[in-house]
């Protein structure tokens, strides 16, 4: 569970991470709902307990990034951060061409 912080105010719903991307659905607010691909996702940051950010490239737009910020409602596993960025280096890796 977590609260996607939007610039004034937010709305809550759950975040999955899986093997192949990672989903945010919002619980109240449907159109708040995104789902990324890992070679959708230019960085991704845990520099708090409670706060994950994915920084996404959103060419659509108007801006080559775009961040998304989430208040955790639960400490993040201790393995989530590792397979997280193992999965973002495969992806980068892949669009790479290695």
């Amino acid at each position: 569970p977590v609260k996607h912080r939007h610039l004034l105010g937010g709305c809550d719903g759950e975040l999955r991470v899986y093997h192949d991307r990672v989903v945010y659905e919002s619980a109240g607010v449907p159109r708040d709902s995104r789902s990324w691909l890992y070679t959708d996702l230019d960085g991704f940051a845990h520099y708090e307990r409670f706060s994950l950010v994915f920084i996404t490239f959103e060419h659509n737009q108007g801006t080559s990034t775009r961040t998304y910020d989430f208040e955790l409602k639960t400490d993040l596993p201790p393995q989530a951060e590792t397979y997280i960025r193992e999965r973002l280096r495969e992806a980068a890796d892949c669009l790479a061409g290695r």
